[in-house]
């Protein structure tokens, strides 16, 4: 349901205790509450519970109604989208974290690595060393760069990999 319009006197109890009972059971339905009378205790006691309108039973014939519900939907979509929203920036926020770590991680050996081949190749005439080395720091090189992509991952968004298994784009 999108939303309940909820009448104070119900046969065998109140819409007070049915708004209890479904809070209770963790019902996220907005609730409309409709009255009889203008009553001022009443109206606190319902907006305390989370109600998202209060109304009037002779205002349903005027155009409140109608835009009271596109207002109270309305913004029960735009809770909905925040809550999405923050679910996708923790996230975010967890894998970047878990990415600075595995950085950090493989950084220093790749440092190491990395001078030494410069090392080597400044030390060494040997072509077929050159060679093996030069493949080696182009490697090197490539690793570094998947490393700058990882740090600066801004999205948690997936490509297909294997069947089920997804995986981020780094290329």
């Amino acid at each position: 349901f999108d939303l309940i319009l909820m009448d104070y006197f119900l046969p065998g109890q109140n819409g007070l205790e049915i708004t209890r009972a479904l809070q209770e059971r963790l019902l996220r339905i907005p609730v409309v509450f409709l009255t009889v009378n203008k009553d001022f205790d009443l109206a606190v006691e319902v907006m305390k519970l989370g109600i998202e309108d209060y109304l009037v039973k002779e205002e349903i014939s005027t155009p409140v109604l109608p835009k009271t519900i596109l207002n109270v939907i309305e913004r029960q979509k735009l809770r909905e989208q925040l809550t999405t929203l923050e679910i996708s920036q923790k996230r975010l926020e967890a894998i970047q974290e878990l990415v600075m770590k595995i950085t950090q991680e493989i950084r220093l050996p790749l440092d190491a690595m990395r001078d030494n081949v410069e090392r080597l190749l400044q030390q060494h005439e040997t072509d077929n060393l050159k060679t093996y080395l030069g493949i080696i720091r182009d490697n090197l090189q490539r690793i570094e760069k998947k490393i700058v992509k990882l740090k600066d991952l801004k999205t948690d968004k997936t490509v297909q990999y294997i069947k089920d298994i997804r995986m981020f784009d780094l290329s």
